[in-house]
């Protein structure tokens, strides 16, 4: 798994891999969301609506 440096400015990183949903808090010390493909393509592009609670 390849980790990049820009995921040290993140406390949260939204991933399609259970491998790297697993990884990123170890590796990253970021909160890991797990989504499919089309989820982390609409969170990256900001076509999510936040739900009450929702703290990302």
């Amino acid at each position: 798994m390849v980790v990049s440096p820009a995921t040290n400015s993140y406390s949260c990183v939204m991933v399609n891999s259970g491998k790297a949903f697993s990884y990123i808090p170890g590796m990253c010390s970021a909160e890991a969301v797990y989504g499919r493909m089309e989820d982390c393509i609409d969170e990256a592009l900001g076509k999510t609506e936040k739900k009450a609670g929702d703290s990302h």
